[in-house]
Protein backbone atom coordinates (compact mmCIF):
# COMPACT_ATOMS: atom_id res chain seq x y z
CA UNK A 1 0.00 0.00 0.00
CA UNK A 2 1.40 3.45 -0.83
CA UNK A 3 1.67 6.08 1.88
CA UNK A 4 -0.85 8.96 1.92
CA UNK A 5 -0.10 12.66 1.98
CA UNK A 6 -2.41 15.84 2.34
CA UNK A 7 -4.48 14.59 5.08
CA UNK A 8 -4.78 10.93 4.60
CA UNK A 9 -6.86 11.56 1.04
CA UNK A 10 -3.79 11.50 -1.97
CA UNK A 11 -1.29 8.96 -2.70
CA UNK A 12 1.92 10.16 -3.44
CA UNK A 13 1.50 8.61 -7.06
CA UNK A 14 -1.32 11.21 -7.31
CA UNK A 15 0.33 14.16 -5.68
CA UNK A 16 2.77 13.92 -8.53
CA UNK A 17 0.76 13.34 -11.16
CA UNK A 18 -0.82 16.04 -10.26
CA UNK A 19 2.59 18.20 -10.22
CA UNK A 20 2.99 16.91 -13.59
CA UNK A 21 -0.20 18.41 -14.65
CA UNK A 22 0.64 21.92 -13.20
CA UNK A 23 3.88 21.98 -14.70
CA UNK A 24 2.41 20.82 -18.35
CA UNK A 25 0.35 24.34 -17.79
CA UNK A 26 3.72 26.38 -17.08
CA UNK A 27 5.55 25.08 -19.29
CA UNK A 28 2.96 25.83 -21.96
CA UNK A 29 3.10 28.90 -20.89
CA UNK A 30 6.66 29.68 -20.33
CA UNK A 31 7.47 28.21 -24.06
CA UNK A 32 5.39 30.79 -25.68
CA UNK A 33 6.75 33.43 -23.61
CA UNK A 34 10.52 32.74 -22.74
CA UNK A 35 11.27 36.16 -21.46
CA UNK A 36 7.90 36.64 -19.62
CA UNK A 37 7.91 39.74 -17.26
CA UNK A 38 7.77 39.31 -13.85
CA UNK A 39 3.86 40.51 -13.84
CA UNK A 40 3.41 37.62 -16.33
CA UNK A 41 4.77 34.98 -13.72
CA UNK A 42 2.75 36.59 -10.87
CA UNK A 43 -0.47 36.14 -12.76
CA UNK A 44 0.57 32.35 -13.99
CA UNK A 45 1.73 31.87 -9.87
CA UNK A 46 -1.83 33.24 -9.10
CA UNK A 47 -3.80 31.43 -11.60
CA UNK A 48 -2.25 28.12 -10.51
CA UNK A 49 -2.79 28.51 -6.89
CA UNK A 50 -6.65 29.26 -7.82
CA UNK A 51 -6.95 26.73 -9.97
CA UNK A 52 -4.93 24.23 -7.76
CA UNK A 53 -6.31 25.16 -4.35
CA UNK A 54 -5.03 21.77 -1.99
CA UNK A 55 -1.83 21.43 -3.80
CA UNK A 56 -0.81 24.90 -3.61
CA UNK A 57 -1.65 25.81 -0.16
CA UNK A 58 0.03 22.34 0.55
CA UNK A 59 3.42 22.67 -1.40
CA UNK A 60 3.66 26.40 -2.29
CA UNK A 61 7.66 25.80 -2.83
CA UNK A 62 7.30 23.68 -5.43
CA UNK A 63 4.54 25.66 -7.04
CA UNK A 64 6.94 28.73 -6.53
CA UNK A 65 9.98 26.56 -8.10
CA UNK A 66 7.61 25.24 -11.39
CA UNK A 67 6.56 29.01 -11.56
CA UNK A 68 9.62 31.20 -11.28
CA UNK A 69 12.24 28.16 -12.21
CA UNK A 70 10.43 26.34 -14.43
CA UNK A 71 11.38 23.07 -12.20
CA UNK A 72 9.95 19.88 -11.91
CA UNK A 73 11.39 16.92 -11.20
CA UNK A 74 8.69 13.52 -10.49
CA UNK A 75 11.79 12.11 -8.36
CA UNK A 76 12.32 14.53 -6.45
CA UNK A 77 8.75 15.18 -5.70
CA UNK A 78 8.35 11.35 -5.11
CA UNK A 79 11.50 11.37 -2.53
CA UNK A 80 10.10 14.48 -1.07
CA UNK A 81 6.47 13.27 -0.46
CA UNK A 82 8.06 10.19 1.01
CA UNK A 83 9.66 12.61 3.68
CA UNK A 84 6.82 14.49 4.58
CA UNK A 85 4.44 11.07 4.71
CA UNK A 86 6.83 10.19 7.49
CA UNK A 87 7.70 13.65 8.58
CA UNK A 88 3.81 15.46 8.76
CA UNK A 89 3.59 19.18 10.28
CA UNK A 90 1.73 19.87 13.15
CA UNK A 91 2.43 23.35 13.57
CA UNK A 92 2.94 26.22 10.94
CA UNK A 93 6.81 26.22 12.05
CA UNK A 94 7.19 22.90 11.22
CA UNK A 95 5.22 23.27 8.01
CA UNK A 96 7.79 25.84 6.80
CA UNK A 97 10.81 23.71 7.82
CA UNK A 98 9.34 20.81 5.33
CA UNK A 99 8.93 23.74 2.63
CA UNK A 100 12.79 23.95 2.94
CA UNK A 101 13.32 20.30 2.93
CA UNK A 102 12.22 20.59 -0.73
CA UNK A 103 14.63 22.67 -1.62
CA UNK A 104 16.79 20.61 -0.22
CA UNK A 105 15.94 18.19 -2.37
CA UNK A 106 16.01 20.24 -4.51
CA UNK A 107 19.80 20.96 -4.13
CA UNK A 108 20.77 17.40 -4.07
CA UNK A 109 19.16 16.71 -7.04
CA UNK A 110 20.72 19.57 -8.88
CA UNK A 111 24.47 19.57 -7.26
CA UNK A 112 24.66 15.77 -5.75
CA UNK A 113 28.19 15.90 -4.82
CA UNK A 114 27.24 19.03 -2.54
CA UNK A 115 28.76 18.06 0.73
CA UNK A 116 26.51 17.48 3.58
CA UNK A 117 27.90 20.51 6.34
CA UNK A 118 26.74 22.56 2.82
CA UNK A 119 23.35 20.97 2.65
CA UNK A 120 22.79 21.81 6.04
CA UNK A 121 23.63 25.04 5.90
CA UNK A 122 21.34 25.87 3.11
CA UNK A 123 18.81 23.89 5.00
CA UNK A 124 18.93 26.02 8.14
CA UNK A 125 19.74 29.58 5.13
CA UNK A 126 16.44 28.32 3.84
CA UNK A 127 14.21 27.74 7.36
CA UNK A 128 15.42 31.08 8.18
CA UNK A 129 13.99 33.24 5.07
CA UNK A 130 11.16 30.87 5.26
CA UNK A 131 10.40 32.20 8.73
CA UNK A 132 11.39 35.78 7.73
CA UNK A 133 8.19 36.12 4.96
CA UNK A 134 6.20 34.03 6.93
CA UNK A 135 7.12 37.00 9.88
CA UNK A 136 6.34 39.89 6.95
CA UNK A 137 2.98 38.30 6.13
CA UNK A 138 1.49 37.61 9.65
CA UNK A 139 2.84 41.52 10.00
CA UNK A 140 0.86 42.63 7.02
CA UNK A 141 -2.31 40.35 7.53
CA UNK A 142 -2.17 41.87 11.43
CA UNK A 143 -1.92 45.81 9.89
CA UNK A 144 -4.81 44.85 7.13
CA UNK A 145 -7.19 43.24 9.33
CA UNK A 146 -6.55 45.78 12.15
CA UNK A 147 -7.43 48.37 8.74
CA UNK A 148 -10.68 46.84 8.25
CA UNK A 149 -11.40 46.33 11.86
CA UNK A 150 -11.70 50.20 12.34
CA UNK A 151 -13.21 50.50 8.87
CA UNK A 152 -15.96 48.53 9.65
CA UNK A 153 -16.13 50.22 13.47
CA UNK A 154 -16.45 53.49 11.15
CA UNK A 155 -18.98 52.48 9.48
CA UNK A 156 -21.15 51.01 12.28
CA UNK A 157 -20.76 54.42 14.35
CA UNK A 158 -21.84 56.15 11.15
CA UNK A 159 -24.85 53.61 10.87
CA UNK A 160 -25.62 54.45 14.39
CA UNK A 161 -25.46 57.88 14.05
CA UNK A 162 -27.99 57.74 11.18
CA UNK A 163 -30.21 55.84 12.61
CA UNK A 164 -30.51 57.88 15.71
CA UNK A 165 -30.78 61.16 13.30
CA UNK A 166 -33.32 59.83 11.51
CA UNK A 167 -35.38 58.03 14.69
CA UNK A 168 -35.11 62.08 16.30
CA UNK A 169 -36.62 63.52 13.40
CA UNK A 170 -39.43 61.01 13.39
CA UNK A 171 -38.14 59.79 9.76
CA UNK A 172 -38.50 56.36 11.02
Amino acid sequence: MEPEISGGTTTIDEAVAEGLEIHAKIKTFLSANPKAPEAALKDLHNRVISEHKDFSSSYPIVVRLMVYENFYVPKVMKNYFVHISNHPWKTREEFLERQAEYLVYVLRYRCPRTETRKIYAYRNEMISKLKKEDGEFIEAFKKLSDQMDKEMGEVKEDRRERLFSALSRGVL
